[in-house]
């Protein structure tokens, strides 16, 4: 294979091959990406959640702790 001649040569080279280019782009980018944006929509979710579920504070207690 073409990898045992560089190793030969002591030659380091990024592999140029379209195919491992879009692997490579896809899970040092995209993944990564789909992950972090679907935590965050679990994050908004369940804070959504626990804003709604908050009961009101009735005003006219509000008003009478002030008096």
């Amino acid at each position: 294979p073409d990898y045992l001649q560089r190793i030969e040569q002591q030659k380091c080279m990024v592999s140029q091959d379209v195919s491992y280019q879009v692997f490579a782009t896809c899970c040092t980018f995209y993944v990564p990406l789909l992950v972090i944006l679907a935590l965050y929509w679990k994050i908004y979710q369940t804070a959504r959640k626990r804003i709604h579920r908050r009961r009101p504070r009735p005003v006219d207690a509000a008003v009478n702790n002030n008096q």
